[in-house]
């Protein structure tokens, strides 16, 4: 029912707006070009802060605990990076993985109000998105480069294109963990370098 009200949705509508431009594109083909693009809102109090391009050497999820977000990455990237801590926000049906998992560089915070994850941005060098389908625009991308902090995601959707257009991170192959690792451990190791990006 839900898909069959989705396509009469779309198939109705005059137009169509994509906070991405990738989906704008795609999306453009099979509407016909009633597709606009038009960035996701995001918070104006962010746009007073100071970029704060050092940290404490600790790397930052914050998202839906959901499959489709990569969170069961998340393991694997902290037994990878062992000497490196990985701060973990949000909730969702994945977060007993981080109850039952206890590996000592992970720590999983849950739900936080807004001062408190504002704090844990300031204090991360990296912010992660393993997000293993296509994010359309992840306002945790937004939020890390509004403190100066880079972002490694997989090269994939709209963390790709907003990486691409700051400058501000890198990509890592899709899927990839290793790679994935490596990406974070590089930046987190050449602050100087993530200063550039």
């Amino acid at each position: 029912h839900q898909t069959y009200a989705l396509r009469t949705l779309l198939r109705e509508a005059d137009c169509v707006i994509s906070p991405s431009k990738i989906f704008a594109k795609k999306s453009s083909k099979i509407l016909h070009n009633r597709v606009c693009h038009i960035s996701n809102p995001v918070n104006p109090l962010l746009l007073g802060e100071e970029p704060m391009f050092d940290g404490d050497g600790s790397i930052l999820f914050m998202g839906r605990l959901e499959y489709e977000k990569g969170v069961h990455l998340l393991l694997a990237l902290a037994k990878i990076l062992k000497k490196f801590k990985i701060n973990i926000i949000g909730k969702g049906s994945l977060d007993g993985l981080f109850l039952e998992d206890r590996l000592l560089n992970l720590s999983y915070y849950g739900y936080v109000k807004e001062d408190e994850k504002m704090n844990l941005i300031r204090r991360a060098n990296v912010l992660v998105v393993p997000s293993i389908w296509c994010d359309m625009f992840p306002t945790a991308v937004f939020e890390a480069f509004t403190f100066g902090k880079p972002v490694v995601a997989f090269d994939l959707g709209g963390p790709k294109e907003m990486i691409e257009a700051s400058g501000c991170g890198l990509l890592a192959t899709p899927f990839e963990i290793k790679d994935f690792a490596e990406k974070v451990k590089y930046l987190i190791e050449n602050q100087s370098e993530a200063k550039k990006r």
